[in-house]
């Protein structure tokens, strides 16, 4: 009697896209109030297969507000999603987002953002699809001379006028280096006692 064989099929798995994510800034310290910030990211599928809708999310860190991008990005909140396409093996593209820093703002503000696609990625993953970047914000120092002083010059040797600007400050800590500027020219006091005569 002949015995029924029974063959087992595996389901054919779907073919994985690598992507990688690698994300810029430009410029990298900036000032509150004053600078832009140009983000570029750049994803690259690493194949093997074709990655389809591709997609990329950034994440603007607090105190920076969104401008404008090259893509057609939709923003919700401080979220810019980016929708790129199919992506063959080994192409790449890129997306340029704009930001500006707000006033108040200050530190270091990091920007994350994620790639992915309808494609499953590989296991083990050898390229992140994770990128993420800092940016310094360097604040204005703070200028303070002391308050005013008003003298009368006796005789053509005139007087000596003490200036204090040890109540000078930089918010993020940064060494400070000034001149005093008046009538008698410029004179530079690294010690902040501000004898000038």
């Amino acid at each position: 009697m002949d015995v029924p064989r029974f063959v087992d099929f595996a389901a054919p798995s779907t073919p994985a896209a690598d992507l990688e994510l690698e994300k810029t800034v430009e410029p990298a310290v900036v000032i509150p109030g004053v600078s832009q910030v140009v983000y570029t990211l750049t994803v690259t599928n690493h194949g093997p297969a074709e990655a389809t809708a591709v997609e990329i999310s950034d994440i603007l860190p607090a105190g920076l507000s969104y401008i404008s991008d090259d893509a057609g990005c939709s923003v919700a909140g401080n979220t810019v999603t980016c929708a790129v396409g199919d992506l063959a093996d080994s192409a790449s593209a890129a997306v340029n987002i704009t930001a500006g820093v707000n006033g108040g703002t200050g530190g270091v503000l990091t920007n994350n953002a994620v790639a992915g696609s309808e494609s499953p990625e590989p296991a083990p993953d050898p390229h992140s699809n994770l990128a993420s970047v800092d940016i310094i914000v360097n604040r204005s120092p703070v200028a303070n001379a002391g308050p005013d002083q008003t003298v009368d010059a006796p005789g053509p040797s005139g007087v000596e006028i003490a200036l204090d600007g040890s109540g000078s400050n930089d918010p993020d800590g940064d060494p400070l280096a000034y001149n005093w500027t008046g009538p008698f020219g410029v004179a530079g006091d690294v010690n902040w006692d501000g004898v000038v005569d």
